[in-house]
C-alpha cells in the first residue's frame, strides 16, 4: 500500500504539470520498472479519479496553471 501511494503521488505530479492523461498513460507504458504490482489500467484509473477531484482543480490553481473561467 505504501508503494502504491508513492507511485500515485509521482503520477499525480506528472498529470498536474502536463494536464493530459493520455501523455501520462503513454509514459506509464514506457516505464522500464514499476514500483508496485498494479496494472497500468489500475494506475491510470486511480489517476483519473483524482483528475476529476476538487483537490486537483485547487492544486492547479495554487500553482498557477489552472484554466481561467469566464
Amino acid at each position: 500500500l505504501y508503494m502504491e501511494s508513492v507511485e500515485d503521488l509521482a503520477n499525480r505530479v506528472g498529470l498536474l504539470f502536463c494536464d493530459d492523461p493520455h501523455v501520462v498513460e503513454r509514459m506509464l507504458h514506457e516505464e522500464a520498472v514499476s514500483i508496485s504490482s498494479r496494472s497500468i489500467a489500475d494506475r491510470v484509473g486511480s489517476l483519473l479519479l483524482w483528475a476529476f477531484s476538487e483537490q486537483y482543480t485547487q492544486l492547479r490553481k495554487l500553482v498557477g496553471i489552472s484554466i481561467n473561467e469566464a
